[in-house]
């Protein structure tokens, strides 16, 4: 922790052309913890802004480049949460690893800190920023510019006079308390004003805990409490969580803040987003489980780079399902890339020890290796080798006791390799290879090609235990554990020709899904028609954060993120037939597609972002698009969106009222399979920018006054401070 607690040691820092430049830790490492001067804000590194630690030469395409001086020097990388890189050389490992730990404790302590406190969290990354030159204090300008960064349109007279009113000490600054006190001026909602008097005793005392824990019953519909709960229970915490300890009332402030957040009064449903809700006791083939396809590319599918990184990304993501396509390595040694291409290769090795690292460090459930195996014998031999050494106890083995049941919670912390299981059964492979770009890239890696029929090897199929299976009978002779691939293409054949056969096929083994091979943009399919007809391995590209993404991140946000949501009981069973039903405080799970109404009232918006969440920019223009998605045919086209009325400048507080502000959406759906899209846009001269995005699955979605949780529409970032606070009622017709 030397680095940052100001003894330090000396670094260097990389420039985009690989010439490294002496910064002496314990002055320059004050970036990390302080802002700098505005006008220098672009050689800021924030510990709020840090993403990505990584230590190695390799860490980057820049470390890789660096001639280095000492054999003991390292890289150091560290990425933004906007994608920006910073390439350092430590001396040595040990300095390298002290600079990681401490920044990694810095970065926890902030995030406890907003988890725990959001609104202190949020005030004080307001003043760090806010504080350019670091004085202690914020000059008007200073006030102007982060006004203008919080989306608040103000004029210049307004500005001065709001100055003068919260400078107390007449100092000509604000000082922290006196910004304190601005910043909860302009966040009271005076819209939630008629809702507060309801409930407050009168406007000085605020809400007390009885009258707060009625809101919660009659406007939240959340479950009612016995005496004995209401002052030990969840009830209580959250009271206390709001008004603070010691404390007895709500006040107006309190209570704008409860509601507008996305922490405490998320739309998400904790019991079921916040938990593995689902039984973990079923058959791999009775779940939805999130697949990513050609997980080794950061881009395209044809120019882009390899990496490593790609499957640590997706497992720490939540994936439980990676892709490796595999083929000749020089010297004896497999590697992955997409073949015949010009996508760089990186080292199948080198995978596996990825997988080993980070596979369960999300969750616990099991990973299923995706091999596409383009290699010889002997190469299809030392894979197998690298897979034992490597993954150890971690590789399920056909063997093994927990092969028998074939469940998620019996096969928690194991690694399942998906190929053939009879060497001499042809391939799972994909269908339509892509033709090489030119004659030269099919010597640039791999010694055979994907259309010459592989010779077998029974050592690495003797690992298999999700064996390709290509049935011929709609799964009817299968196994749990078989899986067969079908393009996407193949798959929209399928609901138009025979989609009971296919959804019965589902019943009995797995399908994994891909995308046609023309996507090669890395674009998505949506994924939403696959898991209606009960596919369980649906592959995307999650390189590419489209809206077939987005949904799939939504619709995986269930179980706490664990990468396996049970199917509905008539996608698993045959004979189940049950009715969809909404009782007065949850809704009930595992039912078949029925008539609901779902009535949404949008209200307020909360510190939306500029377009890419850029800290420059024009105040924005917003409006909300609603939308509900499901696999039912016909639903998303017939079904009318909600869409707002724009809010000109005014991207802190908007308020939208009136009739294009509520939407009623009946449709014919399984509470299990649909989805509501919720997006923010900024109205633009030209086309309209996409702000943030949301997916919530209906079933996780809680009734009542809600604020909906938002990401980055164009990189998924999470955006902890900002939501969109509306009313929610479903009901069952």
């Amino acid at each position: 922790f030397a680095a940052l607690n100001g003894s330090g040691f000396p670094v260097l820092k990389v420039n985009s052309r690989g010439i490294a430049e002496a910064r002496k830790g314990s002055g320059k490492y004050k970036n990390f913890l302080h802002a700098v001067k505005q006008s220098n804000i672009d050689a800021c590194l924030a510990v709020r802004d840090i993403w990505e630690l990584k230590v190695g030469r390799d860490a980057s395409y820049v470390l890789s480049n660096v001639l280095y001086s000492n054999p003991k020097e390292v890289g150091l990388l560290i990425r933004t949460k906007f994608g920006k890189e910073w390439n350092f050389i430590c001396h040595s490992m040990e300095e390298a690893t002290e600079l990681c730990l401490g920044l990694a404790t810095v970065v926890r302590s902030q995030r406890a800190m907003r988890d725990q406190d959001p609104v202190r969290a949020r005030i004080l990354d307001m003043w760090l920023t806010a504080d350019s030159d670091g004085s202690g204090s914020l000059s008007l300008k200073e006030l102007s510019v982060i006004l203008a960064r919080m989306n608040v349109s103000v004029s210049q007279k307004a500005l001065t006079s709001t100055f003068k009113k919260f400078d107390a000490d007449n100092s000509g600054t604000l000082e922290f308390d006196e910004f304190v006190r601005f910043f909860i001026a302009i966040s009271e909602r005076e819209e939630l004003r008629g809702l507060f008097r309801k409930y407050a005793v009168d406007e000085n005392i605020g809400i007390r805990r009885e009258a707060f824990y009625r809101f919660l019953r009659h406007e939240q519909i959340e479950e009612p409490h016995n005496p004995v709960e209401l002052a030990t229970g969840p009830a209580n915490d959250l009271f206390v969580q709001i008004a603070g300890e010691g404390n007895t009332s709500i006040s107006f402030f309190q209570f704008c803040l409860f509601l507008t957040s996305a922490t405490r009064n998320s739309a998400l449903d904790p019991d079921v987003v916040g938990c593995v809700a689902d039984p973990m006791d079923y058959p791999l083939h009775e779940y939805f489980i999130d697949s990513s396809h050609n997980t080794y590319l950061s881009g395209d599918q044809l120019q882009s780079e390899s990496k490593v990184d790609m499957y640590s990304r997706a497992l720490l993501a939540g994936c439980r399902c990676v892709e490796l396509d595999c083929w000749d390595g020089p010297n004896g040694d497999p590697i992955v890339y997409h073949g015949y291409t010009r996508t760089t290769k990186i080292r199948f090795a080198d995978i596996i020890e990825a997988v080993k690292k980070h596979a369960f460090a999300t969750s616990p459930f099991p990973v299923i290796l995706s091999l596409e195996v383009h290699t010889s014998y002997e190469q299809s031999v030392t894979m197998s080798k690298v897979l034992r050494s490597v993954l150890g106890p971690m590789l399920l083995l056909p063997t093994d006791a927990a092969f028998a049941t074939y469940t998620p919670h019996s096969l928690q912390h194991r690694v399942l390799i998906k190929w053939k299981m009879n060497p001499e059964e042809p391939d799972d492979d994909k269908e339509g290879q892509p033709a090489s770009p030119d004659a030269d890239t099919a010597a640039q890696g791999a010694a055979s090609s994907p259309l010459q029929k592989q010779k077998g090897c029974s050592e690495l199929s003797s690992i298999v235990t999700c064996g390709a299976h290509k049935t011929k009978d709609f799964g009817a002779t299968a196994k749990p554990y078989h899986i067969q691939s079908f393009t996407e293409t193949k798959v929209e054949e399928f609901a138009k020709k025979c989609p009971e056969d296919f959804t019965r096929q589902n019943m009995r083994m797995m399908s994994r899904i891909y995308p046609k091979g023309s996507r090669i943009n890395s674009s998505n399919y949506d994924p939403m028609l696959s898991w209606s007809l009960g596919c369980q391995v649906v592959a995307l590209n999650y390189q590419t954060w489209d809206e077939p993404m987005r949904l799939n991140d939504g619709f995986f946000q269930r179980n706490h993120r664990c990468g396996y949501v049970l199917k509905p009981a008539y996608l698993r069973q045959a004979s189940s037939h049950v009715s969809p039903v909404i009782s007065k405080h949850k809704i009930l799970r595992d039912v078949r597609p029925g008539a609901l109404t779902l009535k949404v009232t949008v209200m307020l918006g909360s510190q939306l972002p500029k377009p890419d969440n850029s800290s420059k920019g024009e105040v924005v223009d917003p409006y909300v698009v609603m939308r509900v998605l499901s696999p039912v045919a016909g639903t998303q086209r017939n079904m009318t969106p909600l869409k707002t009325h724009v809010v000109e400048n005014n991207g802190f507080s908007p308020a939208w009222t009136g009739p294009t502000a509520t939407a009623t959406f009946s449709f014919v759906a399984d509470l299990e399979m649909t989805v509501l899209a919720v997006d923010v846009f900024d109205k633009d001269l030209n086309i309209d920018d996409h702000l943030c995005t949301s997916f919530i699955p209906i079933v996780a979605l809680r009734r009542g006054y809600r604020s909906v949780p938002l990401r980055v529409a164009s990189t998924g970032e999470v955006l902890p401070f900002s939501s969109i606070l509306c009313h929610f009622a479903l009901e069952a017709v």
